[in-house]
């Protein structure tokens, strides 16, 4: 405590009579600290018992979302005033009520303080995002990753985001100039993916495809015929130096999706410039040992590939630790190069010519008729393999010579 000027040290009394300031300019004051002085992490250290640390939080927008443990949530509402008075911008303060556990990876939440509004509008890496965030799933503490992920995209590169979300890869994507093509199962995602998109659109260098389907579908379909119509476009044939880019970030299930790249035939994959690459977010057992851990990472996630009967080879993989997401586990994004192994499906043909074959020809349940037998409807598509006949016109000059030898009989 310095209660006179020499108490200032030797130094830093020099320095202020280098500054012209003397004993003379300083003077004793009473100074009444009232709630607006303190931070909130002050207030809350202040207030909470010894034993119990406050949680970190984080902000989307106006709102500041909290994920309390267990011995914070009797302190739950004043922790929500604390924070709705002293984080900047703040309306809406709430705690996560349960874990990620739904198809679409929302979550409930409890209001602690502010207004009752989660639709809101979040800055990222140069872009808006609108969301409501009680219906998507939106994290800031991944916000490093996302810039990471797209700074690595070059203009011409084609993006396939497999669990798009509202758009925090794709849509910087495409502010670089790669063709993107984003999707979501969740219709709240893809409707705030739309409206993302057209906040952004003055700033990005592509339109992007937006769909929402099942990334089984996605991938079978949508992502296939990006990848075809790209690999012949100009600059992107055999000899270019565009990449496509396949983003999964769903880290509870990505890997389970991956079997569905084999979408492309021998033929159609010679026809890539550059192998693809894979970024998979996956979950991987916690390690504490920071010198065996890229040893236990490379041999976790070799284990999680073998469970899904995925290929694996650590030399076509780079494998970078994310983030701490609880006590047993952490979150890791494993780089792969696509090659034939992945991407390649030696029944492309057949499956195809089968699926047309069914477009040919459907069957439809007309009613029952006895206990051994049922009345269908065949529905058939008449080809030429149905209506023509190549041997019809040689038949018919037969059947004129014969018309011809019958008259000729009679009139003799």
């Amino acid at each position: 405590v310095i209660q006179k000027f020499e108490d200032f040290g030797e130094f830093n009394v020099k320095v202020l009579e280098n500054a012209k300031l003397t004993a003379k300019d300083f003077t004793h004051a009473e100074v009444l600290l009232t709630y607006d002085n303190f931070s909130a992490e002050d207030i809350l250290k202040a207030i909470l018992p010894d034993n119990v640390a406050m949680s970190s939080f984080t902000s989307v927008g106006h709102i500041v979302h909290c994920n309390l443990r267990e011995e914070l949530i009797e302190h739950k509402f004043i922790i929500g005033r604390v924070l709705l008075d002293k984080v900047p911008s703040c309306e809406t303060v709430v705690n996560k009520a349960h874990t990620i556990d739904n198809t679409y990876r929302n979550f409930q939440m409890e209001l602690l303080a502010g207004k009752d509004c989660m639709v809101t509008m979040h800055k990222e890496n140069g872009c808006t995002f609108k969301m409501d965030f009680s219906k998507v799933y939106w994290n800031s503490r991944l916000s490093t990753e996302h810039e990471r992920v797209t700074k690595e995209v070059r203009e011409g590169d084609l993006v396939l985001d497999v669990f798009a979300g509202v758009g925090p890869f794709s849509i910087p994507a495409a502010r670089r100039g790669a063709i993107v093509a984003a999707n979501d199962l969740n219709p709240d995602s893809y409707a705030w993916l739309q409206a993302s998109i057209r906040l952004n659109e003055r700033q990005v260098k592509t339109p992007i495809s937006a769909t929402q389907k099942d990334a089984r579908d996605f991938l079978q379909t949508d992502a296939r015929a990006h990848l075809v119509r790209w690999s012949q476009s100009e600059g992107n044939s055999t000899g270019g130096t565009a990449v496509a880019r396949v983003i999964m970030n769903l880290p509870a299930t990505a890997v389970e999706y991956v079997r569905y790249l084999k979408v492309l035939t021998r033929e159609e994959f010679g026809k890539l410039s550059r192998p693809p690459v894979l970024y998979l977010y996956c979950f991987l057992p916690k390690m504490d040992l920071e010198t065996k851990k890229k040893i236990k990472c490379v041999q976790a996630a070799k284990e999680l590939f073998e469970r899904n009967q995925l290929p694996f080879d650590a030399s076509k993989m780079k494998f970078h630790f994310v983030r701490d997401v609880a006590p047993n586990k952490d979150m890791y994004k494993i780089v792969v190069q696509l090659g034939e192994e992945y991407l390649v499906n030696d029944k492309r043909g057949a499956e195809e010519e089968e699926e047309e074959g069914r477009k040919k020809a459907r069957l439809v349940f007309v009613r029952d008729v006895a206990p051994n037998k049922d009345m269908y409807k065949i529905v058939v598509q008449l080809g030429e393999e149905y209506l023509v006949n190549d041997k019809r016109g040689v038949e018919e000059e037969e059947e004129e010579g014969r018309k011809k030898a019958r008259l000729v009989e009679e009139t003799e």
